[in-house]
């Protein structure tokens, strides 16, 4: 489901393609088609560091699990310590960014970040206190969600919940071109996005069907009850787990 969304999503027509010069001759066209093999390699770039930090992220959601079920800490705890240990390594990175030199180069982002003129701006400009303050609070409650859906459910449950944020995404690229008649910022639909819808589809399908709202036919019903029979034995070894550590 993730790669029919992917490939819709490369595949999508640019709406400022649209505008260019159709009647181009000779190195005119040459140049155009250095421009776009060199973004199509960009966008395989990028998807692979997608694919790294996802592999770092999936690292980071079982240990957080494990710490919440085997150790005991609490889901707000954790993302307290998780925001502390964040300041603590951020601070001597953010001087560092600082000091590293400028460029007009898009990527040097990479390697450099002028942290005092973000504070001056901070401070010459309220609402985007507001709109800071706001992230904040934003990513804290869904940070502690999170977690309470890890601890609750399972490692497994929230990655996927997270993979449909994306059709929210979607869904909101598509209201902004249409309704607000953003077209720089909204995504138009195509013949591509009968592909993305079918991607989301499966989705939304497979998220239903883990838990077992949603019972597919081809599955009988004998695997469904062994699956919960697996959970609630997983659950009392868990129990039992805890009981032993707090003893002990």
């Amino acid at each position: 489901a993730v790669i029919l969304v992917g490939v819709a999503g490369i595949k999508q027509p640019d709406p400022a393609s649209d505008d260019g010069d159709d009647n181009c001759t000779g190195n005119d066209c040459a140049d155009d088609d250095g421009d776009s093999d060199a973004s199509a390699t960009e966008i395989i770039i990028g998807l692979l560091f997608i694919l790294a930090a996802q592999l770092v992220t999936a690292v980071q959601i079982i240990t957080e699990e494990k710490l919440m079920t085997r150790v005991g800490m609490a889901p707000v705890c954790l993302v307290g310590m998780e925001g502390l240990w964040g300041m603590l390594y951020f601070i001597p990175i953010s001087i560092i960014l600082t000091l590293t030199p400028a460029s007009d180069e898009a990527i040097s982002t990479v390697w450099h970040e002028d942290f005092i003129d973000s504070f001056v701006q901070l401070s010459n400009s309220t609402e985007l206190c507001g709109i800071a303050f706001g992230y904040f609070i934003t990513i804290l409650a869904y940070n502690i969600s999170c977690n309470f859906v890890t601890q609750t459910l399972s490692a497994v449950v929230r990655s996927i919940l997270e993979a449909c944020r994306t059709l929210g995404v979607w869904a909101a690229s598509l209201c902004l071109y249409y309704v607000f008649n953003s077209k720089s910022v909204g995504e138009a639909w195509s013949a591509w996005s009968w592909l993305e819808l079918g991607g989301f589809a499966i989705l939304l399908l497979g998220t239903v069907s883990y838990k077992g709202l949603v019972k597919l036919p081809c599955v009988g019903e004998d695997v469904y009850e062994a699956q919960k029979e697996a959970e609630e034995a997983e659950a009392d070894d868990l129990a039992q787990y805890n009981l032993l550590e707090s003893e002990a």
